[in-house]
């Protein structure tokens, strides 16, 4: 029996400046920092585990950072130029994952590396469970966003034009979710059950006692990368059809 908490720690803090560096000139910049950490616990307490995607040690971290420079040319063209950086690392990872429980409990062949700690899966069919740790842990997701807007506003009697432009020159998706990074082994009972093939008397957990497999997976271990770069561009008129 246990009677598992969930811590769910977060820091964060937001700095900003307004500052006025002329009559023409002022500028904006915001700093936004995130740490964000979760142990939800599993069924079964490590170094089991439950072989459960929802529990783990979770990190959610997020920065932020935006600058503005506004510059008035005169009472009616006005220039905003924004540059923002964004980026967020998320891990979903398995208790443990820095150990390689794999050898202390000598289980053989099991890769091994700085986030790939822990167990194999293992189900057992006939008591319908599983055990060991989940499928597609480690989860590391990291995502890097540059961007460029410049807005430029113009009075023109009783048009008010906006001609701007967004460019993201970088946007970077790095995903790392193996399904099967320390191997899953299933026990169906087909080593232990009688010649009928049609008798259902075969147990799987005679079969994880006597460490006899009916099947056994490993997938690899490869850092999947996008990158989305984009352009984009708007012109706008405000007409107002009467002066008031």
């Amino acid at each position: 029996m246990t009677n598992p908490v969930e811590p769910d720690t977060t820091n964060q803090f937001d700095v900003r400046i307004d500052h006025k560096i002329s009559d023409s000139d002022s500028i904006f910049g915001r700093l936004s920092f995130s740490n964000n950490h979760l142990t939800p616990p599993g069924e079964i307490p490590p170094p089991i585990d439950a072989a459960d995607f929802a529990s783990g040690d979770f990190l959610n971290n997020a920065r932020n950072v935006v600058l503005t420079e506004t510059h008035i040319f005169t009472p009616r063209i006005v220039n905003e130029l924004r540059l923002g950086y964004s980026r967020n690392r998320s891990e979903r990872l398995q208790f443990n994952s820095d150990k390689n429980l794999s050898a202390q409990y000598g289980i053989p062949g099991i890769p091994f590396g700085p986030t790939n700690g822990g167990l194999p899966q293992f189900n057992i069919y006939d008591v319908g469970t599983s055990f060991g740790s989940a499928e597609y842990q480690p989860t590391v997701e990291i995502q890097n966003v540059y961007q460029i807007i410049d807005s430029l506003s113009l009075i023109r009697g009783r048009h008010t034009f906006k001609i701007g432009a967004e460019i993201k020159p970088r946007v970077n998706f790095t995903i790392l979710q193996p399904p099967y990074p320390r191997g899953e082994f299933d026990f169906s009972g087909n080593a232990t059950h009688d010649a009928n093939p049609d008798n259902n008397s075969g147990l799987g957990t005679a079969d994880f006692m006597l460490g006899i497999l009916d099947n056994a997976i490993l997938s690899s271990f490869i850092d999947n990368t996008f990158q989305q770069p984009g352009q984009f561009y708007y012109v706008q008129d405000d007409f107002k059809v009467t002066k008031n």
